[in-house]
């Protein structure tokens, strides 16, 4: 009886000592996991500080490329400076000299030596003894003077009159109209550029000046010479800004630049024709000139469109070298024999005939302005 009550006690201890060793044990267990997830937290936390840390080091690193950049480009600036100022420098000494070698020829000048005292007061002795006798001689010379004076007055007089006479007798008109008659019925433009150079040269300031330097325009307009042209037009548009000769010279100025190729001048100053003076003849050839102009070039947009849709729509044309080789005929060993006979490539692909670009859009003809 005794060793059962013993046993069960001991049983009862031990159960009750493994009942506190594992009350133990899940105290330990919350109480490290607890502790695990505070690191787990605080793991975190210093992930996230570092993550910023490393944001800021690398604002921080552009920064500083920023701040270099800065530096290398003030000290090239300084650099420059530098250079300046020492050719600043070099400048300012070079003056000095250039002052200062001035200053001495000054001095030179303003304190003169003995010699050249010596001879001024020499020459001041001999004017002086000469003196009188040059008094003598300026009065007789005054009166004769005074003498001719009267009769060169006289004879002025009578020239004057004369002269007044002969040029209301002289009118340069008719050489002007010598000139038109030269350029618009004989056709001597050789000879009319003479004339109307001649009479600007005798009348610069006539009522028809401005016609002669628009004609001597013309002329060279005519003969091809379209630079020489343009700078006469210019002339009459610069000289005689009053004239009535300044919209056919701007006007013949935009063909001018147009047959030399300068295709946006010339579009410009035809259209400075028609805003400038709009209800002129002239305005109204220059807006017809503009329109030819367009439906020509538009026409000849056109027809390189339908010639290129030509060159790529008919392709069985251009290439025909399936024909040219024969493989049956060239096959049988009897013809074969012949290669001269059996293939004959230069006849067979003319590929020149099916495309001829060259041929069909001339673009000379197709881009005559006038």
């Amino acid at each position: 009886m005794k060793k059962i009550i013993l046993s069960l006690t001991l049983s009862a201890m031990i159960v009750l000592t493994c009942f506190d060793y594992s009350s133990a044990l899940t105290f330990k267990k919350k109480s490290l996991r607890k502790t695990v997830e505070e690191l787990q937290v605080k793991v975190t936390s210093n992930a996230e500080k570092i993550t910023r840390t490393d944001s800021s080091l690398a604002d921080i690193g552009a920064d500083m490329d920023v701040m270099r950049q800065d530096l290398t480009t003030l000290g090239g600036r300084l650099e420059e400076k530098a250079f300046d100022m020492e050719q600043i420098r070099e400048t300012v000494d070079l003056l000095s000299g250039t002052i200062q070698k001035l200053e001495e020829r000054i001095k030179a000048l303003e304190t003169p030596s003995e010699e050249a005292l010596q001879k001024e007061a020499a020459e001041a002795i001999k004017k002086a003894e000469e003196s009188k006798t040059q008094t003598e001689l300026f009065a007789e010379i005054n009166t004769a003077l005074a003498a001719l004076r009267a009769r060169i007055d006289a004879v002025e007089g009578i020239n004057r009159d004369k002269g007044s006479e002969a040029k209301e007798k002289a009118d340069p008109t008719p050489e002007y109209t010598e000139g038109l008659d030269l350029v618009r019925k004989k056709k001597d433009y050789k000879k009319a550029l003479v004339v109307f150079k001649d009479f600007l040269s005798k009348n610069p300031r006539h009522d028809l000046a401005d016609n002669a330097r628009y004609w001597i325009g013309e002329i060279y307009y005519v003969r091809g010479e379209y630079e020489k042209a343009i700078l006469e037009f210019n002339k009459v548009i610069k000289d005689y800004k009053d004239g009535d000769k300044v919209a056919a010279a701007i006007l013949k100025q935009g063909y001018s630049f147009e047959k030399l190729g300068s295709k946006k001048e010339a579009r410009m100053l035809l259209n400075k024709v028609i805003k400038k003076y709009p209800d002129s003849p002239e305005a109204k050839m220059a807006g017809d000139h503009l329109k030819k102009t367009a439906k020509k070039t538009k026409k000849n947009n056109k027809k390189k469109t339908i010639k290129r849709d030509k060159r790529t729509t008919k392709p069985e044309e251009a290439a025909k070298p399936e024909k040219a080789s024969k493989p049956e005929k060239a096959s049988k060993p009897e013809k074969a024999s012949k290669p001269e006979k059996a293939s004959k490539p230069e006849k067979a692909s003319k590929p020149e005939k099916a495309s001829k670009p060259e041929k069909a859009s001339k673009p000379e003809e197709a881009a005559k302005p006038e």
